[in-house]
């Protein structure tokens, strides 16, 4: 009877023992299935306490003379004068509004700010 009960639970424990090796399918997110999506709208919280919002977006990957741009209330079309504004240190951008286009495809690109 003990070489019954010996040889039954050496059977039971290598059988659990095989049951472990097969592999769980893995539940645990990859970093491709997490990662930002190359557009998205980060948050970040400088060390001043204050908080922002950093945009990805090209706002100059348009047509040509698709694109009024808005620069506090004031209305122009000229790429250059755009980047030169928004590269200055001196200002801080308060908001930027891209509107969808309208039925002839274009759109105006509003962006308020002030100075630092």
């Amino acid at each position: 009877m003990k070489v019954f009960t010996t040889l039954l639970a050496l059977l039971m424990f290598s059988l659990r023992a095989y049951g472990q090796e097969k592999k769980a399918p893995n539940t645990f997110p990859t970093y491709q299935q997490i990662k930002p999506a190359s557009k998205e709208i980060i948050d970040y919280a400088p060390a001043q306490g204050k908080s922002f919002t950093t945009l990805q977006s090209d706002l100059f990957n348009y047509p040509e003379n698709s694109v009024t741009y808005v620069l506090n209330a004031q209305p122009t079309k000229d790429k250059k004068y755009v980047k030169d504004i928004l590269k200055r240190k001196d200002i801080e951008i308060e908001t930027i509004l891209i509107e969808r286009p309208d039925a002839d495809g274009k759109r105006r690109i509003i962006i308020n700010f002030s100075p630092r």
